[in-house]
C-alpha cells in the first residue's frame, strides 16, 4: 500500500523510507490521518479473518497432527473440532480483541 504511494508521490515528502528502527515506508503526520482508517481496517481484517483461522489451525494441527484440507473436510468429527476452535477464537477476539493474546515460550 505505502510503496504505490511512495512511488507515485514520493516528491510530496508524504511518503519517505523508514531509518534504522522505523517500519519499512514511513506516513507524515500531514497524511497520517487520511491513512489511519485504512490501517484500522486493515487491523480488523487480519484480527477478524485471519487470526482466529490461524490460530485454530495450529492447534488442530498440535491435537491431530498436520492433515490435507480436504481430508478434514470430509471427514465430520475432525470438521466439526476444527470449526470449533476457529469459533472459540472468533469469540474472543470479538469480546476482548487481543487483550487477552499472550506469547509463550515453548518448553
Amino acid at each position: 500500500m505505502f510503496a504505490v504511494g511512495f512511488a507515485e508521490a514520493s516528491e510530496t515528502d508524504a511518503f519517505r523510507y523508514g531509518s534504522l528502527g522505523e517500519t519499512a515506508f514511513v506516513v507524515s503526520l500531514e497524511v497520517s490521518e487520511e491513512c489511519d482508517p485504512l490501517i484500522e481496517m486493515y487491523e480488523a481484517s487480519a484480527i477478524e479473518e485471519h487470526l482466529p483461522y490461524e490460530l485454530a489451525d495450529r492447534d488442530f494441527e498440535e491435537e491431530y497432527g498436520v492433515m490435507e484440507p480436504l481430508e478434514v473436510l470430509n471427514n465430520t468429527k475432525l470438521r466439526t473440532a476444527l470449526e470449533a476452535m476457529q469459533e472459540k477464537y472468533k469469540q474472543e477476539f470479538e469480546r476482548y480483541g487481543v487483550r487477552h493474546l499472550r506469547l509463550q515460550e515453548s518448553k
